[in-house]
C-alpha cells in the first residue's frame, strides 16, 4: 500500500511538472510565428535630445601643494617623555634580517576579516610606536594584527599595557613563533 501512493504521487507529481513545458510555448510564440527577441531599432522621432546648461568653472578649485621634500622630522625629546621608563629607541628593524626564529609572545591588536582594515591597523600601529615590528597573519577567515617579537612575557606585556593606554583597549599578548634578529 505503501509503494503505491508513492508510485502515483510520483506520476502525478511528473505530469504536472511536463505540463509546465507545454505551457510556455505560449509566451514564445505568436499567432503568426515566432516573436522576435531582439528590440526594434529606434526611431529618431523617438528619441530625445537634452541640452547640457551646466557650467562647471565656478567649482574648480586650485590645489595647492607644499614642498615637504626639504623638511626634515625631527623627533623631540617630549614626544618621548610620555613613557618614561620603557625602551623607546627607534632600531631598524625592517632592514635586518632575522637570524632564527623562537617560541615567544607577541601583542595581537586586531582580528578582522578586511584585509584592508589589517593594513591600516598596520600601518598606524607601526608609526605610532616605532620601536616594534607589526606582522600580519591570515589565520582563515581572519586577518590577525600582531605587534612585536618578545622572548618573554614580562616585555610583551609591558608593550601591551603601552598600546593599551594609546587607545587600543582590545590587544592582548598571545604566544607566537617569532623572529629574533
Amino acid at each position: 500500500m505503501k509503494y503505491i501512493i508513492w508510485f502515483l504521487s510520483f506520476i502525478v507529481f511528473c505530469l504536472t511538472s511536463c505540463s509546465s513545458i507545454t505551457s510556455t510555448g505560449s509566451r514564445f510564440h505568436s499567432e503568426k510565428g515566432i516573436l522576435e527577441s531582439t528590440p526594434k531599432e529606434a526611431k529618431k522621432s523617438d528619441t530625445v535630445s537634452l541640452k547640457e546648461d551646466f557650467d562647471i568653472t565656478p567649482y574648480k578649485t586650485k590645489i595647492e601643494i607644499n614642498d615637504t621634500s626639504r623638511q626634515v622630522s625631527k623627533r623631540g625629546k617630549s614626544d618621548l617623555d610620555v613613557w618614561y621608563g620603557y625602551d623607546t629607541t627607534i632600531s631598524n628593524l625592517g632592514l635586518s634580517k632575522p637570524m632564527k626564529q623562537a617560541a615567544g609572545y607577541r601583542v595581537l591588536v586586531l582580528t578582522t576579516d578586511n584585509l584592508e582594515e589589517a593594513n591600516n591597523m598596520k600601518s598606524e600601529i607601526y608609526f605610532k610606536t616605532d620601536q616594534k615590528p607589526v606582522y600580519i597573519s591570515f589565520d582563515p577567515p581572519f586577518y590577525k594584527v600582531k605587534a612585536g617579537d618578545f622572548v618573554n612575557s614580562t616585555e610583551a606585556s609591558e608593550f601591551g599595557f603601552k598600546l593599551n593606554q594609546m587607545g587600543y583597549t582590545e590587544s592582548k599578548v598571545v604566544r607566537d613563533t617569532v623572529n629574533i634578529f
